[in-house]
């Protein structure tokens, strides 16, 4: 996945007053499926049941 994907699609939280950039649950599900490793799979479940919600 392209670092300019990532920006673009990132969004910003705001915690305890500081800006944080986050990848969207949409680009951290794409990596997830792409690295495949037996905890990204766990990984990949929470976050489409997370997305369900």
């Amino acid at each position: 996945m392209r670092f300019n994907l990532l920006k673009k699609n990132k969004i910003t939280k705001l915690i305890s007053g500081v800006r944080i950039p986050v990848v969207s649950i949409e680009d951290l599900i794409a990596m997830k499926k792409k690295a495949n490793r037996d905890q990204d799979i766990m990984d990949l479940k929470a976050l489409i049941e997370l997305k369900g919600l």
